[in-house]
């Protein structure tokens, strides 16, 4: 393998099959080693090129790693075809993460700051500083968890820290015991002859969720011309709860409202 000259950096495979690219560049205020990343070890070698370049022409300045509030803040209302309350959750997890690990630059995240909030979330995390149940932490956590693989991923951080984050700390709520109706009780709704008849019978035949039914329209529905032939229900699309004087995106639910 021919030798780099001095000066034009290292470049090495990581044990994650990336090819990452160092070099020690002297700034007015000191040294300051720095790193790219790629696929390919050719594409770690064109970004290694490119800061070379950048700092021979004084184009290139040492600069403080954005803070992870800053880019959370950035995130949480970003990507495409996600539910409102997605958004919701988002925003609210965003808070309750930024309340305790907002201030550390991004790329210094790591498995002991995930530790510590989940930490802080289990003792005073919920509203008026009590405890935060299981569910919420999760919840928090895994917001948390997509943010960094998206940063991950853009190459805003040299890894992703929850790669040492082990199953078993992830927080367990206590799971309730399902009761599934009797027949009797099914028979029950069925005899009721009223308005909400014929959701009953949707839910209890196809186990849709109660959004999805709400949504049907009679466009939805191919009903067969013989008793003796089966139809079909085409689930398309949802009604979702929200908040009061929350947004509706306009390519939601094209009739009624929310």
């Amino acid at each position: 393998m021919e030798r780099r000259s001095k000066g034009e950096g290292t470049i090495t495979q990581r044990s994650d099959g990336r090819w990452m690219g160092r070099i020690l560049l002297e700034f007015p205020s000191g040294r300051k080693r720095l790193a790219v990343y790629g696929k390919t070890r050719g594409e770690a070698s064109k970004k290694l090129a490119a800061i070379r370049k950048k700092h021979e022409d004084g184009e290139l300045s040492l600069t403080k790693a954005e803070p992870l509030r800053e880019y959370l803040n950035d995130w949480w209302h970003t990507g495409y075809r996600i539910k409102h309350a997605t958004f919701v959750l988002r925003e609210l997890n965003v808070r309750r993460i930024n309340n305790v690990i907002g201030n550390v630059p991004l790329d210094e995240v790591s498995i002991r700051h995930i530790k510590m909030l989940d930490k802080h979330l289990r003792e005073k995390g919920g509203i008026d500083g009590k405890p935060l149940s299981a569910s919420g932490r999760k919840q928090a956590l895994g917001v948390l968890r997509s943010a960094l693989g998206a940063a991950y991923a853009e190459d805003r951080i040299p890894r992703d820290p929850f790669r040492k984050w082990r199953r078993e700390n992830t927080p367990q709520s206590e799971q309730r015991p399902k009761r599934v109706p009797t027949m009797a009780e099914k028979s029950k709704l069925f005899s009721i002859n009223n308005e909400w008849t014929s959701v009953w019978k949707i839910q209890l035949t196809t186990g849709n969720r109660i959004g999805e039914t709400l949504a049907l329209t009679w466009d939805d529905l191919d009903l067969p011309e013989e008793d003796d032939k089966n139809g079909i229900m085409r689930i398309t699309k949802a009604i979702h709860r929200r908040l009061k004087n929350s947004e509706v995106r306009p390519d939601w639910l094209g009739h009624g409202d929310l």
